[in-house]
């Protein structure tokens, strides 16, 4: 099922996907009771885990949830979500050619305003051809062959 040109692809919410790579949203969503996306988060991880669908993570994303949860909630949950976070994920690494990638990415698009962890999120999505779970739809949809999933 196509989505909208400027969401790219939309995988029908019934399918769930054997791998998907996560960003830092729904992570927070379900670390956060009073974020706004909690109840989609908890229902999507149900959904994913209830298929053992592999979580692909990028270590910038973890950084980013760690960030995010300290100063919403408190030091204590984001604790908890760095320790869950490797037992739960793949935790993706970078080296020095995926830097070099976000790079040429990010030179190629001087009008694109997303961050280098959305471009990191893009070339992984891409580079891996997996399906990404967020909700900051605005600042990818620069890349047009991304796939996403949303829970059902």
């Amino acid at each position: 099922m196509n989505g909208s040109p400027r969401t790219g692809t939309l995988i029908r919410n019934g399918d769930i996907p054997r791998r998907i790579l996560i960003d830092a949203g729904p992570v927070i969503g379900v670390m956060d009771v009073r974020d706004e996306h909690h109840i989609i988060s908890e229902r999507g991880f149900r959904q994913l885990r209830a298929v053992r669908t592999r979580l692909l993570i990028p270590l910038p994303i973890v950084f980013e949830v760690y960030k995010h949860v300290a100063y919403l909630v408190n030091v204590q949950t984001a604790y908890r979500a760095f320790e869950y976070m490797p037992t739960s994920f793949e935790i993706l690494y970078l080296d020095s050619g995926d830097v070099v990638t976000v790079q040429e990415m990010i030179v190629r698009m001087p009008w694109w305003g997303g961050s280098l962890e959305d471009a990191t999120l893009a070339m992984v999505a891409l580079q891996r051809d997996v399906p990404l779970w967020t909700f900051n739809y605005r600042d990818l949809t620069a890349f047009p062959n991304l796939e996403f999933w949303s829970p059902g």
